[in-house]
């Protein structure tokens, strides 16, 4: 006997479903997932309640939504950060609970160990054609790399072939990790030490450990 489910009993399983959705998004990203939640609400004031537009927009809407939030955090107070890491759980790439996002398109700090110019290769890999903006890309390279006029040629072909992939915007720390740990240890001496963070420039010894941990570990 084919059993005939009421409407009490539908809305409380979907209702049971979209609660266990939701729990196992925050358990697995964070309390950062409770953004993206409002989402789906705000594309059905735009859109209806069309299922077929709803789905997919959400899901557009939802990855905008999370880039404007991480741009914010990162440009409303600087030069520091809101931390927004400290609200996202582990990911599968390594990184752990609380520990730092990477910052725009650019790699997960650490991750990086095939060199810059495999780095710029995957991010222009990527069709912006729905990110007008593009996506920032921040690197740290060493000035040992880059001496004399042969350093400064070999740096701006690499920078001309990065655009000439599809590379939409990059931002360039020209000091060496040995430099940044000597500004560590010791501040006073490395005052005028300035730094690309993000969206802005900041002096190094001005940025909260946490910020000048982050800079010195990019790629």
């Amino acid at each position: 006997m084919k059993k005939e489910f009421t409407r009490r009993e539908v809305l409380g399983a979907g209702l049971g479903a979209a609660a266990l959705a939701t729990a196992l998004s925050v358990t697995t990203v964070g309390v950062i997932g409770f953004i993206g939640l409002v989402v789906p609400h705000l594309v059905r004031l735009v859109a209806g309640s069309d299922h077929r537009v709803v789905l997919p927009a959400s899901a557009l809407a939802g990855g905008a939504l999370l880039v404007i939030a991480d741009t914010l955090a990162r440009t409303v107070m600087a030069p520091r950060q809101l931390p927004v890491g400290a609200l996202t759980a582990a990911t599968p790439d390594g990184r752990l609970a609380g520990q730092t996002l990477s910052d725009g398109g650019s790699p997960v700090q650490g991750a990086s160990r095939s060199g810059a110019t495999t780095a710029l290769r995957s991010m222009a890999k990527a069709d912006y054609i729905l990110a007008p903006g593009g996506a920032a890309m921040n690197l740290r390279l060493s000035p040992a790399h880059f001496e004399g006029q042969a350093g400064l040629d070999l740096l701006a072909d690499m920078l001309k072939t990065y655009f000439d992939l599809g590379g939409e915007q990059i931002q360039v720390n020209m000091v060496s990790r040995e430099t940044l740990q000597k500004a560590l240890e010791n501040p006073g001496a490395y005052r005028d030490l300035v730094v690309r963070v993000a969206g802005f420039t900041a002096y190094f010894v001005s940025l909260s450990p946490e910020l000048q941990a982050e800079v010195a570990a990019r790629a």
